[in-house]
This record gives structure tokens, sequence and C-alpha cells, in this order.
């Protein structure tokens, strides 16, 4: 009887180191969890931003393309050369002319810059696009590799209840 009651006793300790083992498993799966938590909320927040980043972005957007379109359609109004012609000799002084005709240079070059402005926010609005794509598909990930913890973390547990069950019918015997 002392011997198997020996034997008994190591075995309870070997499940014992068994069962602390599953604790500090299960201990750390909680803390994956928690982390990839936190993560979805990161991903979270850029998604948001990036959202309010795109809105902004196409309000910007919006915007530079009807101050373009209405200069074109003033270009278009003026187009003819006789209203340049008017325009230049219309000048009181030669001074007058050259600053008119720096002025027309001034337009143009301001509506070529309105139309690389309109192409760069075009190409960011595409690019935030691209993000956002991104991060769905990484919130995505991450939360299916929450699912897979959380399948862990239940298998483990199962298996703690399982050596605590042995280990109590273990006592009583």
């Amino acid at each position: 009887l002392n011997r198997q009651y020996n034997e008994e006793k190591k075995k309870k300790k070997e499940t014992i180191g068994h069962l602390t083992l599953i604790q500090n498993k299960i201990t750390l799966r909680n803390e994956v969890i928690s982390n990839i938590n936190k993560q979805v909320n990161v991903i979270d927040g850029s998604i948001n931003r990036s959202y309010k980043e795109m809105r902004r972005l196409q309000k910007d957007l919006d915007t530079l393309k009807m101050n373009y379109a209405r200069n074109v359609v003033y270009a278009y109004k003026n187009r003819s050369s006789y209203d340049f012609l008017n325009f230049l000799f219309s000048s009181t002084s030669f001074n007058d002319a050259v600053r008119r005709i720096s002025y027309m240079k001034a337009y143009r070059s301001y509506r070529t810059q309105q139309l690389e402005a309109i192409y760069k926010t075009e190409t960011l609005y595409k690019q935030k696009i691209v993000q956002l794509t991104n991060n769905k598909k990484e919130k995505t990930l991450t939360i299916e590799d929450q699912a897979k913890e959380m399948n862990e973390l239940v298998k483990d547990k199962k298996e703690q209840d399982v050596v605590v069950n042995k280990l109590k019918s273990r006592e009583k015997e």
C-alpha cells in the first residue's frame, strides 16, 4: 500500500506539473488574444483615419475640379486671339502691357498647376483606397488568427479540466 501510495503521490506531482504547464499555456494564450485585440483596434483606427483622409481628399478633389472647370470655361469664352490682343492693346502704357502679358502667362501656369494638383490629389486618393483595402485584409487575417487562438484556448481549458478531473478521481481512490 505504501508503495502504491508513493507511486500515486509521484503521479500526482507529475500531474500537477502538467496542470501548471497547461495553466501557463492558457495564460500565454490569453495574452496573445489580448495582443491580437489591441492589433485589431489599431487597424480599426487606421481604417477610420483612412476613411477621414479619403473624405478630405475627395472634397479637395471636388473643389479643385470645380475651380479648374470654372477657369476652363473662362478661358474658352475668352479664347479668341482678338480678345487677348484687345486686352493687351487696351493698356495705358508699355509697362502696363508687359504686366498684362506676365499676368496671362501667370494665369496659364496657374491652370497648369491646378491640373497637376488635381492629378496629385487623385493619386493620393487612389493610394488611400489601396491602403484601406490592405488594412481591411490585414484586419480579416488578424481576426482569423484570433479565432484560431480562441479555439486553441478552448482546447487547452478542456485539457485542463480533464487533468483536474483525473487528479480528483485519483485522490478519491
